[in-house]
């Protein structure tokens, strides 16, 4: 899924991982372990399973995070997670840019 370009998805975004810690360990981890499934996840963050996976739907639809895309990279019906390191620094450079001029 590419990331989204709309400059509102990207505040959305920003306000995703300011606001939860969730968010920062799922994507922290997911940079130190590309292409992780859901349950190595929970595993190396201490995430709730039950929360867990509306975590990863919602980074997901921000573009923060890719998950395969079925028929392509996927492996039966488990998604493996990346975190789109260069989306996330666009973003952070995007609001630094705003704020700072």
């Amino acid at each position: 899924m590419p990331a989204p370009q709309d400059p509102a998805a990207g505040l959305d975004a920003l306000s995703a991982l300011a606001r939860s810690p969730q968010y920062r360990k799922i994507i922290r981890f997911l940079i130190e372990h590309p292409n992780s499934y859901k349950g190595q996840i929970q595993e190396g963050t201490g995430v709730a399973t039950s929360s867990l996976g509306r975590h990863l739907a919602e980074l997901e639809s921000t573009g923060v995070i890719v998950g395969d895309v079925a028929g392509e990279d996927r492996r039966g019906y488990a998604v493996r997670y990346t975190a789109d390191v260069a989306y996330v620094e666009q973003l952070v450079t995007q609001l630094r840019t705003e704020l700072l001029g």
